[in-house]
């Protein structure tokens, strides 16, 4: 009986060993599908290096002489402030105008030109910005506590000393007149 089961599982064995040899036939069907697919992936692939090519000559990288960007110094205009810092400066004294400057022609060019030859420092309020433009208003508060207050009707000049309002000026004639003593 030993020998029957070894028998059998050499049998079996040599079975399987011819199933592994056996030849996987292929239909020109297959044949046509893979050829079809080892094609697209090569188009594809020259299309994709084609395109990163164009790529790199659009940003110059073939041109003669080129360098990668870099980054570029910002700077910062100490001049306009935001409206609620007004109050807050560090200097002892000093005059803030608030004015629309949203574009770039401003009606108050003059006065822009009077303040920057002042001695005194300055800095300029753009009313034009939307979150200014919740200050503006048809009446002024020409004694505001903090920026929370302010409530600017038109060109506006205002002189602080020590974070305290010491001078409030509204009107183009009544600034003009103002800084040109």
């Amino acid at each position: 009986m030993r020998k029957l089961a070894k028998n059998k599982m050499k049998l079996k064995y040599k079975t399987q060993k011819r199933e592994r040899n056996k030849k996987v036939e292929t239909t020109k069907k297959d044949e046509a599908l893979s050829i079809f697919k080892n094609f697209f992936g090569i188009l594809l692939f020259l299309g994709i290096s084609y395109l990163c090519i164009l790529g790199m000559q659009k940003v110059g990288l073939f041109e003669k002489g080129y360098t990668a960007p870099t980054a570029k110094e910002v700077t910062i205009d100490t001049d306009y402030i935001a409206i609620g810092t007004v109050f807050n400066r560090k200097d002892k004294e000093y005059m803030v105008l608030f004015d629309d400057y949203s574009t770039e022609y401003t009606s108050n060019a003059y006065i822009n030109a009077l303040i920057e030859e002042s001695e005194t420092k300055y800095y300029k309020v753009d009313m034009g910005t939307n979150e200014n433009k919740k200050f503006v208003s048809k009446e002024e508060n020409t004694t505001p506590k903090d920026a929370s207050d302010l409530k600017i009707n038109g060109i506006t000049l205002i002189k602080f000393k020590n974070g305290k309002i010491e001078k409030y000026i509204s009107g183009s004639e009544k600034i003009t007149a103002y800084l040109k003593k």
